[in-house]
């Protein structure tokens, strides 16, 4: 009876274990997706106000370390997008998105597994409106 209780100990614990490095993998590629997520954010800020046109779905290409750090990438084929969108809220707000997806092509089961995906945006300023003004040393607008 103790080595049946200590068995079931046993496989519960490795159980454990396989699914808490399965979470450490999931949330090391969550990292990777939103650090090369704010480096596109990044590139579309520092871009002049008024070349940002509005754009929907505007793919950019994933860094190959990014693909290189997803669980098993070295063993299996992955599909990734890089997408953003640009909206024009008014006359001095432009509303930027950035998307990093990723899948697995195929599963053991041979179906295609479902994206995972990470997504930021934020609401960019026309320079000098009225509800970001420019000032000046002095501290006045």
């Amino acid at each position: 009876m103790s080595m049946y209780i200590l068995l079931i100990g046993v496989l519960v614990f490795s159980g454990m274990a396989v699914f808490s490095n399965k979470i450490a993998l999931q949330a090391k590629v969550r990292s990777s997706a939103y650090q090369v997520a704010r480096g596109q954010m990044d590139v579309l800020k520092t871009t002049d106000f008024d070349k940002l046109m509005p754009m929907t779905d505007v793919t950019f290409d994933i860094p190959q370390e990014l693909i290189d750090t997803l669980p098993g990438a070295n063993n299996a084929k992955y599909e990734t997008q890089g997408i953003y969108s640009i909206s024009d809220r008014s006359m001095t707000q432009k509303q930027l998105d950035v998307r990093i997806k990723w899948r697995n092509a195929s599963s053991p089961e041979g179906q295609i597994a479902p994206w995972s995906e990470v997504r930021l945006g934020t609401i960019l300023t026309r320079p000098g409106s009225v509800t970001n003004p420019i000032t000046t040393p002095g501290g006045t607008p």
